[in-house]
């Protein structure tokens, strides 16, 4: 009763899908010895794993990412991935705390595999788009972190980072359509010279590039910090650890792309031109990231 009485406070009376949250939370509390429950957090687990494309469930990512049109890609990385991530959270904080114990270990193993997988196998794409895909895959591994710690800051922490991944994102795969309208490909060799010859898009990119690779002053570095403090809250810092190393290898595949616009010639010496509200875009995402990334509590106390 107590625990209902906490989850009360936390919603709305007049709000339906709510009560039937507390309902289902008071029916967890009332079996709790019921295996069947076990099994149904299993299945929970799995299917917004696979919603999230988190390992071992992230097979048909970077396949859709890759064959998708680019625009649907980025909604893809964005929107769908915020909303799975949130409705994961909601569920396993409002939900189903009161079974932690059932779930916690099958995250952390979840969680690791993710962040393993994702930036392991991102490191030997030649196709930007492709290597965007398994960096998506990665971030879901980061987030999945939040939904582990499970404590009151966790929500604030796990909506920052959505935010500042998906600008990130919005503006790494508008360079992504640009470029691959222009060449037809979005192999990281279609980024040679793009900082001598469109600069402004080589700069938007590098700043998406830093941000998504949790380089400071840049919003990513702050998203990755909040995840990481609610996590050594509840004593993971082995985790954390392990987060960090992967960060570090998903720095060495990040700067593959800038590497190649601001240190290689382009051989064909293809020239295309970027409409205004492409540009318009591009700093504007540019902006929000450094914003976000110096001054993260304007945001961050809102949430």
């Amino acid at each position: 009763m107590v625990i209902q009485a906490h989850l009360a406070s936390k919603i709305l009376p007049d709000q339906s899908f709510f009560r039937c949250q507390l309902q289902v939370c008071a029916n967890v509390v009332l079996n709790q010895d019921s295996h069947i429950i076990t099994v149904g957090i299993i299945l929970i687990l799995i299917g917004l794993g696979f919603k999230i494309s988190a390992a071992p469930f992230h097979f048909w990512a970077p396949d859709v990412y890759t064959g998708a049109p680019t625009p649907i890609t980025a909604l893809m990385s964005t929107v769908v991935k915020t909303a799975a991530i949130g409705a994961f959270f909601r569920l396993m904080y409002v939900g189903l705390a009161v079974k932690a114990d059932t779930f916690t270990d099958i995250l952390a193993a979840m969680t690791v595999l993710t962040l393993l997988i994702g930036n392991v196998v991102a490191v030997s794409q030649s196709d930007v788009k492709r290597m965007l895909a398994f960096s998506s895959i990665s971030h879901a591994g980061y987030m999945l972190i939040a939904v582990l710690s499970l404590n009151m800051s966790s929500d604030n922490g796990l909506l920052f980072y959505t935010l500042a991944y998906s600008v990130a994102t919005i503006v790494a795969f508008l360079g992504l359509y640009i470029v691959g309208n222009a060449k037809g490909t979005t192999l990281v060799s279609d980024f040679r010279g793009l900082g001598r010859s469109q600069p402004v898009l080589a700069v938007a990119m590098v700043v998406a590039m830093l941000s998504m690779a949790g380089i400071p002053p840049l919003a990513g570095f702050m998203a990755k910090y909040y995840i990481f403090a609610n996590a050594l809250k509840q004593g993971y810092l082995w985790l954390v650890l392990f987060a960090i190393v992967m960060s570090l290898v998903g720095v060495y595949y990040y700067f593959k792309v800038i590497i190649a616009m601001f240190f290689e010639q382009d051989t064909e010496g293809s020239r295309f031109d970027i409409n205004p509200l492409q540009t318009i875009l591009l700093v504007v995402g540019c902006v929000l990231l450094l914003v976000l990334g110096i001054l993260p509590n304007l945001v961050y106390n809102l949430l």
